[in-house]
């Protein structure tokens, strides 16, 4: 797994050469993890994994633009008016906003989701990694799909009805 963090964390340098991108969990960020991404000690990045017998997936979370200290704000009361901090079965951090930031921000003003994308793609291509852009649509209209997007569903209701009503 942290093989294939790395593998995220090169492809995302590649993409920013001119941004020194580390990678360790920023705590008082919102979704903090081992493999943050951060520039001068600011977040602009979270890498999860899930894992099935047969799989392994890589979600990457790139703060691109817009109002990072909007939405760190919003963690934060979410946390706060979820009574969070008051139980003991996980940990929440106390969201700073100033531990984030965005790839706008570090000096990209006008940079877009696309500008991004295509960055990505490039960083992709140059290592030679083969990618399948275009049979995504066909995967999330697929029965077998289907069924597993409702069973992950079901199993998600099912945790979400053990959840105390705070």
């Amino acid at each position: 797994i942290d093989q294939a963090y790395e593998i995220i964390k090169g492809l995302i340098s590649m993409s920013f050469p001119q941004l020194d991108i580390q990678s360790y969990e920023v705590t008082n960020s919102y979704c903090p993890g081992k493999y943050d991404l951060s520039v001068n000690g600011q977040k602009i990045a979270g890498i999860a994994q899930r894992r099935t017998t047969n799989a392994l997936v890589l979600m990457l979370y790139l703060s691109v633009n817009g109002d990072q200290d909007g939405r760190s704000e919003t963690v934060a009361e979410f946390y706060n008016e979820a009574d969070a901090y008051s139980q003991s079965r996980w940990t929440f951090p106390k969201v700073d906003k100033t531990s984030m930031t965005t790839v706008q921000q570090l000096g990209f003003s006008d940079i877009t989701r696309s500008d991004v994308e295509h960055k990505f793609l490039e960083s992709i291509n140059q290592q030679n990694i083969d990618v399948d852009v275009t049979s995504g649509s066909d995967l999330l209209i697929s029965p077998e799909f289907t069924a597993e997007r409702q069973k992950q569903l079901r199993k998600i209701q099912l945790r979400n009805a053990q959840l105390p009503i705070v």
